[in-house]
């Protein structure tokens, strides 16, 4: 039964790797994969919600969208919950996401916002920008709020990048 540690030693043992730039990775890992992709931006610039990843999980390993993307239910039950998926904008989880099954992977250009209701994400997300643990308006240790548990990682490109901002009610 895992319980969720973060390493905070200094002699923690971990591979270093250097992650570039989020033009890197889309490079490496979407425009060049042989992987089944697929551009799923949706029609006339709206706003790509659970519904667009839904759809483009029943064929696809990797996935584009031009734009941001906005999480208001979790993907529980889409026909394979294993992918990496490219946002060319922000994302924002208004709703607890995946389950233990899940391994979708984020690779979001702009940041990532997690609302203050949030209390548990299967996924990795990478950032190139911030990464808000309550929210896009948060600041530091300012926001009461539950319990936030990812079952996965949290990465900024930038170093200092991810604004830890729940302060527990209890």
């Amino acid at each position: 039964n895992y319980t969720g540690n973060c390493v905070i030693h200094l002699k923690a043992a971990f591979v270093s790797y250097k992650i570039t730039t989020y033009e890197d990775l889309k490079s490496l890992y979407y425009i060049q994969s042989k992987a089944a992709k697929t551009d799923a931006t949706p029609a006339y610039g709206s706003l790509a919600d659970q519904g667009t990843l839904r759809s483009a999980l029943n064929s696809y390993d990797v996935i584009l969208i031009r734009g941001s993307v906005n999480i208001t239910a979790s993907l529980g039950g889409a026909p394979k919950t294993a992918a990496v998926i490219f946002v060319d904008g922000d994302l924002t989880f208004n709703n607890n996401f995946g389950d233990a099954d899940s391994g979708i992977v984020f690779v979001v250009k702009g940041y990532v916002s997690i609302t203050q209701n949030v209390t548990q994400i299967y996924s990795v997300i990478i950032s190139s920008d911030k990464i808000y643990t309550a929210g896009y308006s948060c600041t530091t240790n300012s926001t009461t709020a539950n319990t936030l548990t990812i079952y996965g990682s949290l990465i900024s490109l930038s170093p200092g990048k991810i604004v830890f901002c729940r302060s527990l009610a209890d």
